[in-house]
């Protein structure tokens, strides 16, 4: 690719700078005529490409106002549509990027990243096109302009410019001197770049390259966040087998836990059963203990009373013989009478608990109830003539 050749005495200026450095007034400056909109303050009045034509120092010149760099109120996309129309304005393009820079107010990140920012926008070759005007001499205050840019900061910044640096007091705007010598500066510079100036279709490349850049870059982004998600994705598979792993783990966990605790449960209640169980032997073999004693306690009591009535009857009988022996022996007839009736029923009776027994069954002249002893299932009765209900009580039956 060649760069563009021209005459030296048809130079086209761009200005540069951020907003309030001083672009517009030098603009005025070197047409000598206020021909862009000044502002002493350090707000922005340029909002759009300006361009002016004019004769100075007998050379055509062209001057090319853009709006500040790195003004907020104006997108990327903005910018960069004024900075297409400042290379149309100044077509067959600049010989020179003048980058505007004021003195005595405090050097910030913006003046730093100036070059860089022109080397992005115009390529890099844009920066041996390019030349510092420094401006508000004025404010110097009696120091040396040697000594204002002696900063390492602003050395670099000029070094970076293939077209070195001048100085603008642009309250002297009737002195042509500092005009002249600016524009042999930039004739200096042109000669120095062999007659070439910046062309558009250098711009068009710069412009190519930084959308093949820019496409590359979001290419290169597009596969970051590809691999960035894929890796995201693997990350949560592992996370999601490592999760199933640790619930599968704890799922055998519970139910080992809930077996134990069924065995535990069953145990209790095994143990439980075994205890009740033998409360209950306890408790049967205590009733059975208190049945036994109460069946000797009824068996002594009865054979008691059997030894009683035997005395009674011993008594009686002898009180009997005593009295007549002809109503003895009449008695004993009618007992044998009686026993012969009462032998047709089995002897011993049974009768349950509060049974009742008629006189129809034993031929006997009353109803007869017996009362069978608490706990006592059955008395165990006998036929006896001797008594009066008919019976002798045995014994309870438990």
């Amino acid at each position: 690719m060649q760069a563009g050749h021209g005459s030296y005495h048809n130079l086209r200026i761009v200005l540069l700078g951020k907003t309030g450095a001083g672009k517009s007034a030098s603009g005025n400056t070197i047409m000598g005529l206020k021909v862009f909109e000044e502002n002493a303050g350090f707000g922005s009045v340029t909002n759009e490409c300006k361009t002016h034509f004019g004769e100075v120092a007998s050379r055509q010149i062209t001057v090319v106002d853009i709006p500040g760099l790195f003004d907020t109120r104006k997108t990327g996309d903005e910018l960069k549509s004024e900075i297409e129309k400042c290379v149309e304005s100044s077509c067959p393009g600049p010989h020179v990027f003048l980058l505007v820079i004021r003195l005595g107010v405090r050097f910030t990140e913006e003046e730093r990243n100036a070059v860089k920012w022109i080397q992005e926008n115009f390529g890099e070759r844009a920066a041996q096109f390019t030349m510092v005007l420094f401006t508000h001499a004025d404010q110097l205050n009696g120091m040396l302009l040697e000594d204002a840019v002696k900063y390492s900061e602003i050395q670099d910044i000029i070094k970076r410019c293939g077209g070195g640096y001048h100085v603008f007091s642009n309250k002297e705007k009737e002195d042509q001197t500092q005009v002249n010598k600016l524009l042999e500066k930039i004739e200096s510079m042109v000669e120095k770049n062999g007659g070439e100036y910046y062309t558009n279709q250098m711009y068009q490349e710069t412009q190519e390259k930084i959308r093949e850049e820019e496409e590359r870059k979001r290419q290169e982004e597009e596969r970051k966040r590809k691999e960035y998600e894929d890796k995201i994705r693997e990350e949560e598979k592992k996370m999601r087998v490592k999760a199933e792993k640790i619930a599968e783990e704890e799922r055998k966990k519970r139910e080992k836990a809930e077996k134990i605790a069924e065995e535990e449960r069953k145990k209790r209640e095994e143990a439980e059963k075994i205890k009740n169980e033998r409360k209950k032997r306890e408790k049967a073999e205590k009733i059975a203990e208190e049945e036994r004693k109460k069946r000797e306690e009824a068996e002594k009591i009865a054979e008691e009373e059997g030894k009683k009535r035997e005395e009674a009857e011993k008594i009686e009988k002898e009180r009997k013989k005593r009295e007549k022996a002809e109503k003895i022996a009449e008695e004993e007839r009618k007992k044998r009478e009686k026993a012969e009736k009462i032998a047709l029923f089995p002897v011993p009776a049974v009768v349950s608990s509060s049974s009742t027994i008629t006189t129809t069954t034993f031929h006997f002249n009353k109803i007869t109830k017996f009362n069978v002893p608490q706990k006592a299932n059955r008395l165990l009765l006998k036929v006896s003539p001797y008594s009066e209900t008919g019976f002798d009580v045995w014994s309870p039956l438990f």
